[in-house]
């Protein structure tokens, strides 16, 4: 089962967590989504998921990094620092 509930009655009712599968928790006034719970019966099936969501996040930023690295290398060389600033500004 799924409820939504603002983040205070959350803390004033907390044993509603073993209730529900997960609770989405909404802003009372302004009606904005601010997350869920997750009943500890998902709890470690979505941990492994976010992690593997995570590590795949970080590996296509550090191939980004690397490919401009790579760039810049080729365009650079083995120039030196002052090299560098005077050839392309600071």
């Amino acid at each position: 089962m799924i409820a939504t509930m603002s983040i205070r009655d959350l803390a004033r009712n907390g044993s509603v967590l073993s209730k529900y599968d997960y609770i989405e928790v909404k802003n009372q006034k302004s009606k904005t989504y601010k997350g869920i719970f997750i009943s500890k019966k998902y709890a470690k099936e979505m941990k492994k998921i976010l992690d593997k969501k995570i590590a795949n996040e970080k590996r296509k930023k550090n191939a980004e990094i690397n490919q401009i690295k790579r760039m810049l290398q080729g365009k650079i060389g083995e120039d030196k620092v002052g090299d560098i600033k005077n050839k392309y500004g600071r």
